[in-house]
Order: C-alpha cells, then structure tokens, then sequence
C-alpha cells in the first residue's frame, strides 16, 4: 500500500482516531497525561501537522508549533502506527535536514521534496515571513523512553532540562 504525505490535512477526527490507536506505544500512556479529544483538537487548530496516510487513514503524524518570538520549532508529536513504523524516521530525519539545511532537495525523492517545500510554506505562513528563521529544535521526552532518547541525541539533540517526568531537548541550527 502506498503511503501518502500531506501538510494538515487529517480532519480532528483522523488525528484522535490515530492517537488513539497509538495511545499504548508511548513510554506512559498518552490518555494518562492529556485529554486525547482535546489535544486532537489543539493539534488539529493550532500545530503544523506533517501526516502519513494509508489511503484515509492517518497513520503517522508529526506536530510542531513555531516560536515566532524566540524562532525555534517544537515537536509536540511524533507518532507512528506499529504496522507501519520504519517509513516515519525517514520524514524526521528530511524534515531535520530541511529546516538545517543540511541536505540538497536534489538529494531526497521527489516525494520528500514535496513534503519539505509544503513544511516550508506552512511555516512561512505561521511566521509571516516568506523564508523562516529557525535557530533550534526543540522536544520534550518522557524520561523512561531511552532509545527515543538515544535517537534524538544521535540526531545531534543536546538535554537542557530534566524534571521527574520528562526531558527536554534542543537541537541547535
């Protein structure tokens, strides 16, 4: 089945729908810290929503906010249904590079350039500014999920700040 990419587009249904379904697969349950009808709705109104659909179906999804002021972006959500994990770390890992601007576009598929230039623009839209200034990337982690942890530090994520539940981690651009 071919996946497809798109820049919010799920409805506020597909998004609860999938978090839902993905709820047990984070290091605490996600129902146990949000309300998953309310976060579906704050994603759906206010987030950059990055989606991977199996026919109409939502399967990943990766959320992030803009800090005009402070000019960093935040990754609120990264999640991907079991049966199809494997296809989403390659999206983070474009999505890093484009905002880095560490990769050419010429050097990813015409699918994920497509994906990049539409994150683009939807970022530019939020900042009001045709190119977006992005000096860092931030994401909170609960701290008992070590191999996502470990992935984002490969990744080149530094830890900031620790509290009993979570860490918090930032990649300087």
């Amino acid at each position: 089945m071919k996946l497809k990419y798109a820049i919010n587009k799920a409805t506020i249904h597909q998004i609860k729908d999938h978090l839902i379904r993905v709820d047990e697969d984070f290091a605490i349950p996600l129902r146990t810290y949000v309300d998953i009808n309310h976060y579906a709705k704050k994603l759906a109104d206010r987030a950059i929503c990055v989606e991977i659909f199996a026919e109409e179906k939502l399967v990943g999804l990766l959320a992030i906010y803009y800090n005009v002021e402070e000019k960093f972006i935040f990754g609120s959500n990264f999640s991907i249904d079991k049966e199809y994990r494997g296809k989403g770390l390659e999206l983070f890992k474009v999505l890093l590079n484009t905002v880095s601007k560490s990769q050419n576009l010429n050097d990813m598929s015409v699918e994920m350039q497509q994906v990049s230039n539409q994150f683009i623009g939807a970022l530019s839209e939020v900042a009001k500014a045709e190119e977006p200034i992005i000096k860092s990337i931030h994401t909170e982690v609960h701290h008992s999920n070590r191999r996502l942890i470990l992935y984002y530090k490969r990744l080149g994520f530094k830890e900031v700040e620790t509290s009993n539940e979570s860490i918090y981690l930032i990649r300087e651009i």
